[in-house]
């Protein structure tokens, strides 16, 4: 199999894997909220909401919906009939749930952009071999397909690191001292007896704190570091991401953002195109 294709369609399965943790593990009312639908979605293209296409009071029958959606994804058969019912399904949670945050966004805009190339695949099944008939046309458009889901991640981990610069806690190292004491989002308890005492030496937090800002703009330089050096890129955002669903929770922030190293940072336009 074609290991570029299987980057995408890993990329792809992940996405879909964390959207249906969020609906698999979660309430109506933390996701929606009580009575949530009637005021945001009165409009004509509001309407076309899956959570709320069939009313507020069957919004279970939605998520069935959603989940056997992502499962077909996950599944990879059809890929290009299901791309655009987990478009479908990624839109209508961002633009319903009261309890997004920033992994739900990427998935969305990583599954957007990756939308065009799993539509030209006509596979049986997106895990299989891939064919070898693409026109020149369709490759420069997975090309530039490609193209945006890299420039996504790059703006994306250089606004993460520049934008810290002017937050004097991030300077000084502070900052991750009050997030790891966050009673909210803080450390959980079973790393508390671990952590805490660390959280004591100056030297640790400050080394703590610069290290994040340090390899977020690093991660930055993916779209134009050599080759050789994007793997040892991947598994430092991968151990970066894996840190913050440790302390922080967010599994799903966690698989959207590793999706989007996989496609940044593991899959090469050229091999591919060498491998058709």
């Amino acid at each position: 199999m074609n290991n570029q294709f299987k980057m995408i369609s890993i990329a792809r399965a992940l996405i879909a894997f964390s959207t249906l943790l969020i609906l698999l593990l979660n309430n109506d009312a933390t996701m929606f909220g009580i009575g949530n639908g009637v005021e945001l979605f009165t409009n004509n293209f509001g309407k076309l909401n899956l959570f709320f296409l069939f009313g507020v009071e069957k919004i279970w029958l939605a998520k069935v919906i959603a989940v056997f959606i992502l499962l077909t994804s996950i599944i990879g058969y059809l890929p290009r009939f299901t791309i655009i019912p987990q478009l479908w399904v990624h839109w209508s949670f961002i633009n319903g749930s009261i309890s997004i945050e920033g992994g739900d966004q990427v998935a969305y805009l990583v599954i957007l952009f990756l939308t065009p190339i799993f539509l030209l695949d006509k596979r049986l099944n997106m895990w299989r071999e891939i064919s070898k008939n693409y026109s020149k046309f369709e490759m420069e458009l997975i090309r530039f397909c490609l193209n945006l889901v890299k420039l996504q991640a790059m703006v994306i981990y250089f606004v993460a690191s520049v934008g810290k610069y002017p937050v004097e806690q991030w300077l000084n190292g502070t900052s991750i001292y009050y997030w790891f004491i966050d009673p909210t989002f803080g450390l959980p308890d079973y790393l508390k007896t671990i952590v805490l005492p660390l959280l004591k030496n100056g030297w640790f937090i400050f080394a703590a704190g610069w290290s994040v800002l340090i390899l977020e703009l690093v991660l930055a330089t993916g779209f134009i570091i050599k080759e050789k050096f994007k793997k040892y890129l991947f598994v430092g955002g991968v151990l970066l991401h894996f840190s913050i669903f440790l302390v922080h929770g967010l599994p799903n922030f966690m698989l959207s953002m590793i999706a989007l190293l996989t496609v940044y940072l593991l899959v090469d336009f050229k091999k591919m195109e060498s491998q058709i």
